[in-house]
């Protein structure tokens, strides 16, 4: 029975946050939605300051403003969204989330025990693994997510080959 031993820090939240939003497409969508507005907010605001009928140079003002908010409003939130998710997980009201935490790999499931926790779930209930080069991530149909620093495991392919056997056992697989 693996057990595993490690302190949560903010990083170990913050690159939970960032696993789980990799997909850009929902920014772009967002962007997307973003651009429009500015469009259409700038299209109005130089129609409404302009007394000559220049509506086709407006309109096409407005859409180079649109087109530029699309590319830049995506890098801006990947810059932005690491540095609100280290503040908001170091804020003193999350600070029972961090400090000292075991997780517990057994034949029927896996065991996460914090300061201020015990939770145990069935290896059933774990609906995805996945991982970055510095921790793996269990997710369960609940959407709790159960982080594993790789720094606490002496050795990765153990890990992942028992948790691929106990998850193949399972009815998810």
């Amino acid at each position: 029975m693996p057990r595993y031993s490690f302190e949560l820090t903010p990083e170990d939240y913050e690159a939970m946050c960032l696993n789980a939003t990799r997909d850009h497409r929902p920014l772009r969508r967002a962007a997307a939605s973003y651009a429009l507005v500015v469009a259409t907010l700038l299209f109005w605001a130089i129609r409404l300051g302009s007394t000559a009928d220049t509506w086709p140079v407006d309109a096409g003002v407005s859409v180079l403003a649109a087109l530029i908010a699309y590319l830049v409003l995506p890098f801006y939130w990947l810059h932005r969204y690491p540095l609100k998710l280290r503040a908001f997980y170091s804020a003193p009201e999350r600070q029972l989330l961090l400090g000292p935490h075991e997780l517990l790999l057994t034949d029927t499931g896996l065991e996460s025990i914090g300061p201020h926790h015990r939770a145990f779930r069935e290896w059933v209930t774990v609906s995805s693994v996945s991982g970055t080069p510095s921790h793996l991530f269990l997710t369960t149909v609940f959407g709790n997510v159960y982080i594993l620093p790789w720094r606490a495991v002496p050795e990765r392919s153990t890990v992942l080959s028992y948790v691929t056997e106990k998850m193949g056992t399972g009815s998810n697989a």
